[in-house]
């Protein structure tokens, strides 16, 4: 190995052999990860809006990425059936610490059971929390 006329060598050199045939895993740990976040949303006479917000960050702080919405795709149930999640940010948006998914739930007099698989390519040292809120719509007024 030559490194021609540098003042250092390479330090921890790893190399990996195998006999596997492409295509080959990749180790535990790298690529994307699948977060799922299941909960229930209340029932609810007027419907309202579903929203699934995921903070990201190194402790103590947050952490900004730079176009958040291309780290991010999900597919989410409602009751069991395929529902339109929406992203809040895009894929080139502002650098930000969160991104979040919304979608409308529809009146109803029982609960809603929800589940949202999110597959993530946020850097494995960044720590992502999530929390589900419901934002009811206002009964219409009557006048």
């Amino acid at each position: 190995l030559d490194q021609g006329d540098r003042q250092h060598t390479l330090g921890r050199l790893r190399l990996s052999v195998t006999t596997a045939r492409p295509p080959i895993p990749a180790p535990k740990g790298y690529g994307p990860q699948r977060i799922v976040v299941e909960g229930r949303a209340p029932a609810t006479a007027c419907g309202g809006l579903l929203v699934i917000a995921a903070r990201i960050g190194r402790p103590p702080g947050s952490t900004h990425l730079r176009d958040t919405g291309s780290h991010f795709s999900v597919e989410g149930t409602i009751d069991g059936r395929s529902g339109a999640w929406k992203p809040v940010l895009g894929p080139e948006t502002y650098p930000s610490s969160w991104q979040a998914w919304r979608i409308e739930i529809e009146p109803g007099a029982d609960p809603r059971a929800f589940g949202l698989s999110i597959q993530t390519t946020v850097p494995l040292d960044l720590e992502s929390a999530f929390e589900a809120h419901f934002i009811p719509r206002e009964a219409p007024s009557r006048g």
